[in-house]
């Protein structure tokens, strides 16, 4: 099975809204109007800047948001306990913890910490 097209997630919501405001809309209709820079709304604007073909790959083969750089990391900790063991774990989970804060990047997992 093919799998969905990760797109960001302003342009996942953008392609939502567009198919509820357009239900009579074919993938069609809404890939020339990308490619024609027609999206006028500012919710839709975003839809300007993206490719034709992957809008197209994204209505014919679904979509879904990519993750962001934190839910990567925070996939990362959560399941560090399959990855290592009890030692190693505690410290790979540290590690990830020490990278945010020297990054200055703020995190809202449970039990992290």
């Amino acid at each position: 099975m093919t799998e969905k097209v990760k797109l960001p997630k302003e342009v996942c919501d953008a392609l939502d809204v567009v198919k509820e405001l357009t239900p009579t809309w074919s993938n069609a209709g809404i890939i020339v109007q990308t490619c024609k820079k027609g999206w006028l709304s500012e919710e839709l604007k975003i839809l300007n800047d993206q490719d034709a073909d992957i809008i197209a790959s994204a209505l014919v083969l679904g979509y879904e948001p990519e993750q962001t750089q934190s839910e990567k990391l925070e996939y990362l900790y959560q399941n560090a306990h399959l990855l290592w063991e009890k030692r190693e774990c505690f410290a790979y989970r540290q590690a990830i913890v020490d990278t945010l804060h020297i990054l200055e990047i703020h995190y809202d997992w449970k039990d992290a910490e």
